[in-house]
């Protein structure tokens, strides 16, 4: 995944707005939306999800290789 893609696509999906329609029905629950509201929540969610995708486009790059190799 190439990182300018990421930091372009990442500012734009994860945002407060996105996140907050994201819990929907759990954003009722005080102790929930407080938790969601937190700027720290949101860097968390955004970096497990940064994570995930670039270890998901190693492993296809590295099955690709196999495949040509």
């Amino acid at each position: 995944m190439d990182a300018k893609y990421w930091a372009q696509a990442g500012d734009a999906v994860f945002t407060p707005d996105n996140l907050q329609q994201t819990a929907g029905r759990l954003m009722q629950y005080d102790f929930l939306a407080t938790h969601i509201k937190q700027d720290e929540t949101l860097k968390a969610i955004t970096e497990a999800a940064k994570t995930e995708l670039f270890n998901q486009a190693r492993l296809e790059e590295e099955q690709d290789a196999d495949h040509q190799a």
